[in-house]
């Protein structure tokens, strides 16, 4: 943007010194062909001394306003040339000046020594029109070059705006798509854990009432050892399937994320992890950490986000500890997810199909989405002693 306005500045610049460098041309010409016409009146004795001086004033003001203006300096065709003409040209306005005020000399020797000077200044002229029409050409030319590279920039600043509206409204196109995905990804996961509570877990605990009331009926027809060992490990298989599927819909919808203390359900959680997978997991987060100033979108996303990255270590890493963090930094919240694995080549996870592979480029994605979704800074840093994902996100 400075560029720009150097540039336009530049461009008006040069616009207004081409205009002001035919101005002070069209003066000093105006100025030298009056001097020149009262010089011949002079010479044939109708004009007097004091107009030829006057002349002689007009002609040097006009070549001193135009030595001390930006034409003059900005010319850079001409340069010492110009100067010392300049110079000659002020030295003859001087001879002629002093020679009209000197009473000594009779007028036939003035009249030599004027037309001398004259002849000077007349052939200083010559060179002098001839330096501004080279200086002209060269502005003329430089002046085109500025112009059309102004119509190049402008028409570059009209596509890119272009271009930058429409990768805008593509970027916020694909936000809502994300968003809509992920919408309908949690809407599936409210009906999965809906029908699981509702039927699956009923059944199981209908299971288990009808296994109770068997045991008792067994006891009272005194049944064999057997039957009751029977009996009893599919009541403990049931008891585990009905722990499990309340597992499930715990994490599919976890009533904590809205209501509940978010703290204590990630370090929860986190636990649940180690019990489950004997992989030492450790939760951490700074006091001053109001999980209640983020909402509960912006606390789904992140628990989806722990989910997948634990769910990865577990799958993919052979690691033997991870680690939850959570701090603050300014008026950003930090996520940062590690472990001690194998790692992994993320420019091949970035680079392949997604459908294609054993889920955890498509994990990496799933974040990577929902991190895209809460505006926020994601980013996986991986290799052969660990992996660690950062995420930031504004409270």
């Amino acid at each position: 943007m400075k560029n720009k306005k150097k540039f336009l500045i530049f461009f008006l610049f040069l616009f207004t010194t081409f205009v002001f460098a035919k101005n002070y041309r069209n003066e000093i010409l105006n100025s030298f062909d009056n001097l020149k016409n009262t010089a011949v009146n002079y010479k044939n004795g109708i004009e007097t001394t004091q107009n030829v001086l006057k002349s002689l004033d007009d002609f040097e003001y006009c070549i001193k306003q135009y030595s001390f203006s930006d034409v003059y300096k900005f010319d850079i065709t001409q340069g010492v040339q110009k100067e010392k003409l300049i110079s000659n040209i002020f030295e003859s306005i001087t001879k002629c000046r002093t020679l009209l005020n000197d009473n000594s000399q009779n007028d036939n020797q003035k009249l030599l020594v004027l037309k001398s000077e004259y002849a000077k200044i007349c052939m200083y002229m010559v060179e002098f029109s001839q330096s501004e029409i080279s200086f002209l050409t060269y502005s003329n030319k430089l002046f085109s070059a500025t112009l059309i590279v102004l119509v190049i920039l402008v028409i570059l600043s009209i596509v890119l705006g272009i271009l930058f509206i429409n990768y805008k409204s593509k970027a916020e196109d694909n936000t809502k798509l994300l968003n809509t995905i992920i919408q309908v990804q949690e809407n599936e996961r409210n009906r999965i854990s809906r029908d699981l509570h509702d039927t699956v877990t009923q059944d199981i605990r209908s299971v288990l009432f009808f296994i109770e009331e068997l045991s008792k009926k067994q006891e009272q027809d005194n049944v064999s050892n057997e039957q009751k060992d029977l009996t009893n490990k599919i009541s403990t298989v049931q008891t585990q399937n009905l722990s499990d599927i309340r597992s499930i819909i715990k994490n599919l919808t976890p009533p904590q994320i809205e209501h509940g203390d978010f703290k204590l359900f990630l370090r929860e959680y986190c636990n649940q992890f180690t019990l489950n997978t004997k992989i030492n997991c450790t939760f951490f987060a700074e006091d001053s950490i109001s999980f209640s100033e983020l909402s509960s979108e912006k606390k789904l996303h992140l628990f989806r986000i722990i989910q997948e990255a634990l769910n990865n270590i577990q799958k993919h890493s052979n690691a033997q500890e991870c680690s939850i963090l959570f701090r603050k930094e300014n008026k950003n919240l930090v996520l940062l997810i590690s472990d001690d694995g194998k790692g992994f080549d993320i420019n091949k996870i970035n680079s392949i199909d997604f459908t294609s592979i054993d889920g955890t480029g498509f994990g990496i994605k799933g974040m990577k989405t929902r991190a895209q979704i809460l505006n926020a800074f994601f980013q996986i840093k991986s290799n052969d002693i660990g992996t660690e994902i950062i995420v930031k996100v504004k409270i």
